[in-house]
């Protein structure tokens, strides 16, 4: 199997099971197949021609895509940012969680005004139904003390991670654990920098 062909499995899979080694083997697919062929970044800017490109774009559907787009998210106004957020939200994707915990990590706004795109963040986090959300909320939480809107954005984050259950990944079903394994080798037998672990984003820091 191609690690294309990983991608769109791991994510289906995902999907169904919310699991975070899935989403692992869906960045680790993810990153090695552009690695091979590596994409554009998208042009950043605040005109309405570069907002138009980046909805043309998201448009076309296609899961390789998605990296760049999450990382282009705050390229325009804050404004911007948080309409983009709604609609990868609506992609289902892992690596549209992870990219929002980067966002949020390192966030390219920092005043009040800003307060819908964070607002949009947690919310399309809090929806995903994904595990890894709640802990990587409480740790963010703590990290906003030095930006203009951080008690505000701290207090979202904090309410946000109690509104959530802790949720411990189970074991998953046998059939599906058997898809999961094969996927795993298969990453394995291809790291990146030598450990699937490495694949996750670094300033993402999600719980496994």
């Amino acid at each position: 199997m191609l690690p294309h062909n990983a991608l769109h499995e791991a994510i289906a899979l995902w999907r169904k099971t919310k699991h975070p080694r899935f989403a692992a083997v869906a960045t680790w697919a993810s990153t090695r197949t552009l690695l091979e062929a590596p994409r554009a970044p998208v042009a950043g800017g605040r005109k309405k021609a570069d907002g138009e490109a980046w909805v043309a774009l998201y448009e076309v559907g296609d899961p390789l895509d998605v990296p760049r787009l999450v990382a282009s998210v705050g390229s325009g106004t804050s404004a911007v940012a948080a309409e983009r957020v709604v609609l990868l939200s609506k992609v289902n994707d892992p690596r549209v969680i992870s990219g929002l915990v980067d966002l949020l990590g390192a966030p390219p706004y920092r005043t009040q005004t800003a307060l819908p795109f964070f607002r949009a963040c947690v919310k399309a986090l809090q929806d995903s139904g994904d595990p890894r959300v709640r802990p990587a909320l409480e740790a963010l939480a703590g990290r906003y003390k030095s930006i203009p809107a951080g008690e505000l954005v701290s207090a979202l984050l904090r309410r946000s991670a109690e509104s959530l259950d802790l949720v411990k990944p189970g074991p998953l079903p046998a059939a599906i654990e058997k898809k999961c394994a094969a996927l795993e080798a298969l990453a394995a037998r291809t790291p990146l920098q030598g450990s699937l672990n490495r694949a996750t984003p670094s300033r993402a820091k999600l719980p496994r």
